[in-house]
């Protein structure tokens, strides 16, 4: 069964569930544990085919059959699953897929598009195991593109006695804001329902998602399409990025781990997940996993606080970009160099290269108040060194570190030597015993004159508000002096890979050797691409990338006769000739880039949605 909150909790599982998604009467209670919950849960992906006379309900009942007859707890079918004009739900389709959830006594997020008065929808509802609809979650967010659909004002979870199961739609995947407030809500499982985008890349879809299973501690059920023809549209021939979508449906696990997968020929991917309870410990102040989130009805980002940002109604003021401002910049990671005479010599280095920003480990210069005072002297001396070093190169210098004060902090250099700023790390390691303990109030945020960058510290990283809030002030860099090692250096790199990606920036990662032989330092860019490392476990020179800052990832729409054509992107109705089509390079329709991709994800956030409610 089902439980709601609220007075419709009075009046049966069916229709309470029906006033939680429709408006204000309440959320599904994401904090209530069901009776006897199962040990683990079957997970039905389903990815139906995409071509022209495919999308049909004879076929999506038909894997709804498969992924019964496998013994699927909960089956998840794509965005509009039926091609067909808007209908209510309940409706024809929507009560034929519920028929299923029925007959196999299982759960179906099934997805349409809805028609409600005068209003249209794209539309996923939940069945239950006694082909019950009951809940429905409306698509909440669209790029420009996506014209004429109305939006759902609501981030709903269910909970079921598989767990708690949040839903998002389509281009919802652009928003990572959804994401963590499904989990703050409670949930355990997201089921995301997918069409193709006209930019089919499956490294962003999939990467982004793996890295927020990993910070959100989420699973993933994922249900998009395939072509006709496998992979790329032409069997054995890889054709790019304009046929045929690269479909596949795939379960991903809290660990970032893909658990099944259909393959481009689509079909089912069948996965067991360890049942998690709705009230699965999320928090660890300790560790620093989210200190503020509350896993409760209505949580989601505080309105005040450090992160205020991410709620705020407006944005940051973008960076103040000055006529003629260099955007090619050359940047440099230094990997821990515990000798003050290595570390400078390194820095010339960097200086001799033409670098104009280096960003140095994290150093502890003292291990208690005693050193702090002991050692002072000695360690504005090596920070004095480091800021000469900046000067004589012209050069931005951050490093960071129990360094002088007695707390935890990062300090920039401008290349005239100065220092520019510091940034008090916000999940502060010194020991709160300290006289001088000092815990940061603010993301590090700076203005220099290539563009913005955003500072933190090594257990910074385990609040990706921190990385939001860089988004919404357009960061180009995010720099990051850290002794972090862990969970495990797959973790690590999803973490990093991800948040490069849903927050538009390149990554600078200053990190030190341990015995796992992946854990490097290195240089990420907004697609989550390695640039450059640190080799193994050795006395490693800088690590070293020239970057161009513009060269970021791009809003795409197919060109507007595709468009009008109708939503299937084929080339045989551009009026292309076969000898043409023989050519998997050229002469096929292509994408239109339209601007910067985070820019334009900005225009279309909706704070207000992200927002605790009480």
């Amino acid at each position: 069964m089902l439980t709601s909150v609220g007075a419709a909790s009075r009046v049966g599982v069916v229709a309470a569930l029906c006033m939680v998604v429709a408006g204000a009467a309440g959320w599904a209670r994401a904090g209530e544990a069901t009776a006897q919950p199962p040990k683990s849960v079957k997970v039905a992906a389903i990815s139906l085919v995409w071509d022209e006379g495919q999308r049909t309900l004879v076929n999506a009942l038909r894997a709804l059959d498969e992924a019964g007859a496998a013994g699927a707890d909960i089956a998840c079918l794509p965005e509009e699953c039926v091609y067909q004009a808007a209908e209510t739900i309940p409706g024809p389709a929507a009560d034929a897929i519920a028929g299923r959830a029925a007959q196999h006594k299982m759960y179906v997020v099934g997805n349409l598009r809805e028609k409600d008065g005068g209003k249209t929808y794209v539309t996923s509802f939940l069945c239950d195991r006694q082909g019950r609809i009951v809940g429905k979650y409306r698509k909440s967010h669209r790029l420009p593109y996506e014209e004429g659909l109305t939006l759902g004002d609501e981030l709903p979870v269910f909970a079921t006695d598989l767990g708690v199961i949040g839903m998002k739609i389509g281009t919802d995947h652009f928003f990572p804001e959804i994401d963590t407030v499904l989990r703050r809500r409670g949930a355990s499982l997201v089921v995301w329902s997918a069409a193709p985008f006209p930019l089919r890349d499956e490294h962003m879809e999939t990467l982004a998602l793996q890295g927020r299973a990993v910070d959100n501690n989420l699973s993933y059920a994922v249900a998009r399409y395939a072509g006709r023809k496998d992979y790329g549209g032409y069997r054995d021939t890889f054709s790019w990025m304009a046929t045929w979508p690269l479909g596949r449906a795939q379960v991903l696990d809290n660990d970032g781990h893909t658990r099944a997968d259909s393959g481009h020929a689509g079909g089912l991917a069948l996965a067991t997940l360890p049942a998690q309870a709705a009230t699965r410990k999320w928090t660890n102040e300790e560790g620093f996993r989210r200190p503020d989130a509350k896993l409760a009805n209505g949580a989601g980002y505080p309105a005040t606080g450090v992160y205020a940002a991410i709620a705020a109604e407006k944005p940051p003021a973008p960076f103040e970009r000055k006529p003629g401002a260099k955007r090619t910049i050359k940047v440099a990671a230094i990997e821990s160099e515990g000798n003050i005479d290595r570390l400078i010599a390194k820095l010339d280095a960097c200086g001799r290269l033409g670098c104009d920003i280096v960003c140095l480990w994290e150093y502890v210069w003292y291990n208690n108040d005693a050193e702090v005072e002991k050692f002072r002297d000695r360690n504005r001396q090596y920070l004095a060194r480091i800021a000469d070093s900046a000067k004589r190169h012209a050069m931005y210098v951050v490093i960071a570190g129990e360094l002088e004060r007695g707390f935890n902090e990062a300090i920039l250099y401008s290349r005239e030597g100065n220092e520019l700023g510091r940034y008090t790390k916000i999940n502060q390691t010194t020991d709160k015993k300290s006289k001088y303990y000092q815990a940061g109030d603010r993301v590090g945020i700076f203005d220099l004159d290539f563009g913005r960058i955003c500072v933190k510290i090594c257990a910074d990283v385990y609040t990706p508000e921190i990385d939001r809030v860089a988004a919404l002030h357009q960061a180009d860099l995010m720099l990051v002096p850290t002794q972090d090692a862990g969970p495990f250096t797959e973790h690590t790199r999803l973490r990093d890979a991800h948040r490069c990606l849903d927050d538009g920036y390149f990554l600078l990662r200053a990190a030190c050797a341990t015995a796992q032989t992946d854990h490097r330092t290195y240089i990420m860019d907004p697609w989550g691409v390695m640039l450059a490392a640190s080799q193994y476990q050795t006395n490693n020179e800088p690590v070293v990338a020239t970057l161009q800052l513009d060269n970021r990832p791009k809003y795409h729409e197919w060109p507007e006769e595709v468009r009008k054509a109708g939503p299937y992107p084929d080339p045989y109705k551009r009026g292309l000739d076969e000898k043409a089509l023989s050519n998997m390079y050229t002469a096929r329709p292509q994408p239109v880039a339209k601007g910067d991709l985070r820019a334009v994800l900005l225009a279309q956030r909706r704070p207000e949605l992200y927002r605790a409610r009480e």
